[in-house]
């Protein structure tokens, strides 16, 4: 694994961190409202995740940015001087003035207080660390007092424009900030859908807003594949930071659905005098839905549109198997404490990550206790050993929840495994090479699991028999597994046809019936 110019540059100067037991400890940092020579200064503390609960900290999440040499700032962390991007510089600049400048500040912010920065307290130069602390992202952003995620400046085209944004942010945030708490007894904490109908009932809503909204989402922060957790598991004292403007998490994730709300109230909430019920109402949001959803898309933000409404999907339900399920369209059969891989993947799997492995390791945090119990995390054991992962874990979900419906809905699973095998060869940008080595991965797995031995039985089951035409149909569709969606028509009607060269290697295998020779053929 290759170091970027920042980590590369710590690693040259011999930067040393405070020794932990990783799978124990984490540090966290305190950031000094006074400059050194010049530079920032920043102070380790060493904190047990025995104790974390009891330990009031911030956490940030941000996207880390590029590493070019025109990017990196010099830090003093402790008596060592240590690289870091330009856009941790900023976030580190912005807290400090927010501590200063008190009530004040655009956010609540005290440098007193320890804060969790990935990119500086975990080594990025240990992949054994690093190892330990991933599966520990779960409980120190859900642990965490306040949760900053950070956007910096929003990417405007002349001083005219950015003007304009700001003005338009500020109006957003102050409709979705300051009229609501000063209505709402307590403040509007709980947000729940009684919430969010008081909340988007008090003021009127602009195109302006909806264009800030959309300037908001199409922040490269939301494509990141590690902020996924971060936002879904942010706690109740969640900030979005952008530009000047500091907004609530949760009252920014209720944005969408107080609009749809809104939207089918002022259209069509009567036709000839009488209220719109049943299944005419739902169509009715739906399509309100749909138009706010194009509207905030033609922005290119469906990013962050996707994660924000996910998260009020979270704060709303207490099923955490509903997030993904609302985004994928059907939810599982078993639920427990998280959500299938299978959904999981699906959902999140095309979001942004500079390493492979962590299409993988990144929603390790969302994952049920079953899966998250077979994902060993290493750096060291590469790609292959998260697309194995990835490949065994889906298709054990496609197993359990999705087998028996799709063969009883005449449905021809096999699709449906060649489909994510497919999705997974897309997802890991696997070039010709990569997708030749990857048919050892397959075919061994498929027979691990049995699949095409599972498949069989469920049909017989159910239509009492399985046609020559239909075993050559499950066979080839499990045997290739989206290698060759292309050839399998053709391939078919040949061997029906008694077309099929009896010297090649395909026909012997299944003439010779043994499933062994089918699965591992080469």
């Amino acid at each position: 694994m290759s170091l970027d110019l920042d980590q590369a540059r710590n690693s040259e100067n011999s930067f040393t961190y405070p020794s932990i037991d990783a799978s124990k400890q984490l540090r966290l940092v305190t950031l000094e409202p006074v400059a050194r020579q010049g530079l920032y200064a920043i102070t380790f503390h060493i904190v047990s995740f025995a104790d974390l609960s009891k330990t009031t900290y911030h956490a940030l999440s941000y996207a880390w940015g590029t590493a070019g040499a025109e990017d990196l700032k010099l830090v003093w962390v402790g008596d060592q001087q240590f690289w870091i991007r330009g856009k941790l510089f900023e976030f580190i600049q912005d807290a400090l003035a927010w501590s200063q400048v008190g009530d004040a500040a655009t956010v609540e912010f005290d440098c007193s207080i320890p804060i969790f920065i990935d990119a500086i307290c975990i080594n990025q130069f240990d992949l054994d660390e690093k190892a330990s602390q991933v599966p520990k992202m779960e409980d120190i952003y859900r642990g965490a007092s306040h949760v900053i995620t950070y956007l910096g400046q929003p990417i405007c085209s002349d001083e005219n424009m950015e003007r304009q944004v700001h003005d338009m942010l500020g109006s957003l945030n102050s409709k979705l900030d300051n009229g609501p708490r000063a209505v709402i007894s307590g403040g509007p904490t709980t947000m729940t859908p009684l919430d969010v109908a008081q909340i988007f009932s008090f003021t009127s809503w602009t195109r302006d807003d909806l264009y800030a909204f959309g300037i908001l989402c199409r922040d490269t922060y939301w494509t990141r594949m590690w902020v996924v957790p971060e936002v879904l598991l942010a706690p109740q004292k969640w900030t979005v930071v952008l530009g000047r403007q500091a907004f609530d998490g949760h009252l920014l994730a209720g944005y969408i659905p107080g609009l749809v709300r809104l939207e089918v109230e002022l259209s069509n909430a009567e036709q000839h005098g009488a209220p719109i019920l049943g299944s005419e109402a739902v169509l009715v949001a739906r399509s309100a839905e749909d138009k706010l959803h194009r509207a905030i898309d033609a922005l290119q933000g469906r990013h962050g549109r996707n994660l924000l409404d996910l998260r009020h999907s979270r704060n709303i339900s207490p099923r955490p198997d509903r997030i993904a399920g609302d985004l994928m369209g059907f939810s599982p059969i078993d639920p427990d404490d998280g959500i299938p891989f299978y959904q999981a993947f699906t959902a999140f799997g095309r979001q942004d990550c500079r390493y492979q492995e962590d299409r993988i390791y990144a929603i390790l945090p969302l994952l049920k206790v079953r899966a998250r119990a077979q994902i060993k995390v290493s750096y060291k054991l590469g790609v292959w050993h998260a697309f194995e992962t990835a490949l065994r874990l889906g298709w054990q979900d496609l197993q359990r929840d999705r087998l028996w419906l799709s063969v009883s809905g005449g449905t021809n699973i096999g699709m449906a495994y060649s489909g994510y095998c497919s999705t997974l060869l897309e997802l890991f940008r696997l070039n010709a090479l990569g997708k030749e080595i990857a048919r050892s991965f397959v075919r061994r797995v498929a027979w691990d699991l049995d699949l095409r031995g599972h498949w069989r039985a469920c049909q017989i089951a159910f239509d009492g028999r399985t046609g020559s035409a239909e075993t050559v149909d499950a066979w080839l569709m499990i045997l290739e597994w989206g290698y060759f969606h292309e050839e399998i028509p053709t391939i078919l009607q040949r061997l029906r046809s008694d077309q099929l060269p009896r010297d090649s290697a395909l026909y012997r295998c299944l003439v010779a019936g043994s499933e062994r020779e089918v699965w591992t053929r080469g």
